[in-house]
């Protein structure tokens, strides 16, 4: 997770016990998931499609694309 830009270990560890483990449970993140994980993680509305958490997941993690 640490390799997404915008996820330090505060997050990586409040994602880790929401559910989001691997790179490629950020890769196949619908935008609804994304909303609800920035609302349980206290993040601005939208602050996961503006750092592009999917896409750089998705990059990491050549089995899906956003």
């Amino acid at each position: 997770m640490l390799r997404i830009e915008g996820i330090d270990d505060d997050i990586a560890d409040r994602l880790e016990a929401l559910g989001v483990t691997t790179i490629h449970d950020l890769a196949t993140l619908t935008p609804e998931d994304e909303l609800a994980l920035e609302l349980r993680l206290g993040l601005n509305a939208g602050t996961i499609t503006r750092d592009k958490w999917c896409v750089q997941a998705a990059l990491l993690d050549k089995r899906n694309a956003c």
